[in-house]
């Protein structure tokens, strides 16, 4: 965990260098910088290992807290993580005020209530990270706004409704993850927009239809998993162009999908045994 910790606050020192060096930010003095967290903090309804003990007004040295994360000689907060602490509670709009922050990490917990859509209006952020709660709701599509996202990860909830196709405006984005939550619909089309996408994450979903032919074009894709869904169709030939495609997972689906990656294990196992 302490490694993992001095990783986190390396990439933030890196990355926080190159976006004060190259962007304008949003100066909010420590007033105000305050005053926006301890408004985040009341969301919390649940703090079992008392990470917000030095969250206080007493306390105006911020950058101290437990998850905070601050760079620049305005002390902006650029990220904040409370990941992994069993905190219960929802996820607060006031967030949305942190107009400098690039990493957003609240997965593993226990948080309820939806994703705020004003989320979108941090223009800066680069990875958000909201897998394993509780959450529920629909995905908002404000999201797809977020044009400096490289990664999101809000699997593993009890979110509902349609992917958005508005997720096919992140044009930096790597990692989509969205499994293990009660999705519906069709995969979007817009995803094959996504050239710099590594890492799809569908799989355990309620998800229906074919798989579009546009993800052959997410010429970047490393891994694609839509297993345990309700796809059907044939398996698009554009996938074989992704070459640099490892790990392909469509098992336990429907229909003619199903057929196909049967098909698709049967050819593998004869070539297999062949040579």
């Amino acid at each position: 965990m302490a490694q993992m910790l001095k990783v986190l606050c390396l990439f933030l020192m890196f990355i926080s260098f190159v976006f004060f060096s190259h962007v304008e930010c949003a100066n909010l003095d420590g007033a105000t910088n305050v005053k926006i967290l301890l408004e985040v903090k009341k969301s919390f309804t649940d703090d079992p290992q008392n990470v917000f003990k030095s969250w206080s007004v007493k306390n105006t040295s911020y950058c101290s807290w437990h998850g905070v994360f601050c760079a620049g000689k305005v002390a902006q907060v650029v990220g904040l993580n409370l990941s992994s602490v069993s905190l219960s509670g929802s996820i607060s709009p006031s967030i949305s005020l942190l107009k400098n922050l690039i990493l957003l990490d609240l997965s593993d917990n226990k948080l309820t209530g939806p994703i705020p859509p004003n989320i979108s209006t941090l223009t800066s952020l680069s990875s958000l990270l909201l897998f394993s709660n509780q959450l529920s709701g629909h995905i908002p599509p404000e999201l797809g706004s977020l044009t400096s996202l490289q990664v999101l990860r809000i699997g593993n909830n009890l979110l509902t409704g349609t992917i958005p196709g508005s997720l096919g405006n992140l044009k930096n984005l790597v990692t989509l993850g969205l499994a293990s939550c009660y999705l519906s619909g069709p995969i979007p089309r817009e995803i094959g927009k996504l050239v710099k996408l590594e890492d799809l994450l569908l799989q355990t979903n309620e998800l229906e239809g074919p798989i579009p032919n546009e993800i052959g074009n997410c010429s970047s894709l490393v891994q694609f998993t839509a297993a345990v869904n309700n796809l059907n169709g044939s398996i698009p030939d554009e996938l074989c162009s992704l070459k640099n495609l490892q790990l392909l997972n469509l098992a336990n689906n429907k229909g003619y999908l199903k057929r196909a990656v049967e098909g698709l294990a049967k050819d593998f196992n004869e070539k297999l045994h062949a040579t």
